[in-house]
């Protein structure tokens, strides 16, 4: 595969407009202050021996029964820990006077990511466009000790779709707002966890405060978003990576069984494969790729976000990762 060459005018603009993100947490535990992080540019992450799950879609006419082919589903789901780009900005823990930063040891964040899209032609062969999802980030605690580690769920990211050249991404570059509308409660903890490190305007409210600059933008009419773009690119394999069309169903079966919140579970009803979402389907699966990335967060001017973010969830997302063989 080749590396990642560009993305489109869209992603530039937003590139140009990302800001600075303050992160809070409480007191830890031997703690000396309060657990946070400050200037970040980016969450940066790994992810290891990444794992897409074919799904054999049966309205789907193909030359080969057991071989995955173009309209069939997909899904990527993992769990990985998010890294802070500058250690040096992070308070430091006082353990019986061995002093060490806070982040890694009393607090990580941590993302679960649950991406679906489709199979589709790319003229040199099959490659999978992720179409939607979302990544949760988690604030964990005491995140090495199995008995005292807690996880809380501290902001969430809906997916609304990929951009970047067809051929030639090896990454997936995706965008996507941030969501609470999936938090029953929100905490006082939670709700000034996340902040910009200078106030933005969204829906009329300039703030520096995720949670209110969210609340403000779903309250606007049209609706606006702070939003995020993910860049990965691909760092290798572990195995030999299978071309998508030679991968063989099997005789497992599986629904996609995609639980987002309110505004994740609209765009995935806006896809006709929607009503697939509970049939159990013929899997396969393909594990082996080691991705690298970062996401980064602002807001797009209008009317750009409005574009993308309003009418993009019927089909923005028209990037893919082309699934070549790739020898380790």
């Amino acid at each position: 595969m080749k590396k990642l060459l560009a993305v489109t005018a869209i992603a530039m603009s937003f590139s140009s407009q990302a800001a600075l993100v303050n992160i809070t947490g409480g007191v830890g535990p031997g703690s000396t202050g309060v657990m946070s992080a400050s200037n970040l540019e980016s969450l940066n992450f790994t992810i290891n021996n990444a794992t897409s799950v074919y799904y054999k879609n049966p309205f789907v006419s193909r030359v080969d029964a057991n071989k995955v082919a173009e309209g069939d589903l997909f899904t990527d789901r993992g769990v990985t820990v998010v890294k802070l780009p500058d250690f040096s900005t992070q308070t430091t823990c006082d353990y019986s006077s061995i002093t060490l930063p806070c982040y890694g040891n009393s607090w990580q964040l941590e993302a679960t990511y649950d991406f679906y899209g489709a199979v589709v032609d790319a003229g040199t062969g099959l490659a999978g466009t992720i179409l939607g999802g979302f990544i949760n980030i988690n604030y964990v605690t005491n995140p090495t000790n199995s008995t005292s580690r807690t996880s809380t769920a501290a902001t969430s990211i809906a997916i609304t779709g990929s951009a970047g050249p067809l051929l030639t991404s090896v990454g997936v570059n995706l965008f996507g707002s941030i969501d609470y509308s999936g938090f029953t409660t929100v905490s006082p903890l939670i709700k000034n966890m996340f902040n910009f490190s200078s106030p933005v305007s969204v829906g009329g409210v300039k703030s520096t405060n995720w949670y209110d600059l969210w609340a403000a933008g779903v309250a606007a009419s049209p609706q606006q978003f702070v939003n995020s773009f993910v860049v990965t690119t691909l760092n290798g394999s572990n195995q030999n990576l299978t071309k998508i069309e030679d991968i063989n169903y099997g005789t497992t079966s599986s629904t996609i069984n995609f639980d987002g919140s309110p505004f994740q579970d609209a765009i995935f009803a806006s896809y006709p494969f929607a009503g697939l979402n509970n049939t159990s389907m013929l899997t396969a699966a393909r594990s082996g790729e080691i991705l690298s990335g970062n996401v980064t967060f602002g807001v797009v001017p209008e009317p750009v976000s409005i574009a993308l973010f309003g009418a993009g969830l019927l089909g923005m997302g028209l990037v893919s990762r082309r699934r070549e063989k790739k020898v380790a």
